[in-house]
């Protein structure tokens, strides 16, 4: 019988160890280290709502527009807020949410996009993440201002009605025409001096508003969207509210 030729053992080795490492992969516990929020992937998923969906484990987004507004859209005084989805995808694979906004009126405007957090507990984690870029043919913000907030519900004292959510702001910088991603630390939302409570979290907001957003008309691409626990590459600054 002659020897085994160079390298026959190797290829046996790896033929024996291959569907055990192949098992492992398939039954692995899904890394606790982030949580995926959301992607803008699942399709096909619109509510009875104008311009709200069903995303990922059920969590509704969408955007939301000022109470109140006077004007019909046609009206250079109209301000609101549009999604729409774009194969312009961070990952080259699936979608990503644009957002068409318009500030520009005569009286204070605001509006934005949502995403609803269905009470997920964000205490393992440290860091909000997501991606934004703007578009250059249409103009976009250089800032937006963001707004977490959780479910407890707080007293308040204008309206006498008990609100759900506390809110911690922040306001992000630096985006661009091309895709970046922002990792922002939880601690850096809100006042410094003002205890957070990240175990029951209610909603994530991006706010376009007649303060921060230059141009006020303008469209701004959003896309995956989680928390996680590590140290971001760079730090952003601290928050301003």
């Amino acid at each position: 019988m002659e020897p085994p030729k160079h390298g026959t053992h190797s290829r046996i080795f790896l033929a024996l160890i291959f569907p055990f490492v192949l098992f492992l992969a398939l039954t692995a516990k899904p890394s606790l280290r982030s949580l995926l929020l959301e992607d803008f992937n699942k399709e096909g998923m619109e509510t009875q709502e104008a311009e709200q969906f069903i995303g990922l484990s059920n969590r509704r987004y969408g955007i939301w527009n000022k109470a109140y507004s006077p004007y019909e859209e046609s009206d250079p005084d109209w301000q609101g807020c549009k999604i729409s989805f774009s194969t312009d995808d961070v990952l080259g694979e699936g979608r990503s949410a644009r957002l068409d906004y318009d500030v520009e009126s005569g009286e204070t405007a605001y509006n934005g996009f949502f995403l609803r957090l269905n009470g997920e507990n964000f205490s393992a984690y440290d860091t909000l993440n997501l991606y934004l870029r703007g578009d250059g043919e249409n103009g976009f913000p250089l800032r937006i201002k963001m707004e977490l907030k959780n479910s407890h519900k707080r007293y308040q004292a204008q309206s006498q009605t008990w609100i759900k959510g506390t809110s911690f702001p922040y306001v992000l910088s630096g985006i661009t025409n091309g895709w970046k991603k922002f990792s922002i630390p939880l601690a850096n939302f809100g006042p410094k001096h003002l205890p957070k409570d990240w175990s029951d979290m209610h909603e994530l907001d991006l706010i376009f508003d007649d303060v921060n957003s230059r141009p006020k008309v303008g469209t701004v691409y959003i896309d995956q969207i989680f928390v996680s626990k590590e140290k971001p590459e760079g730090n952003q600054p601290a928050a301003e509210v």
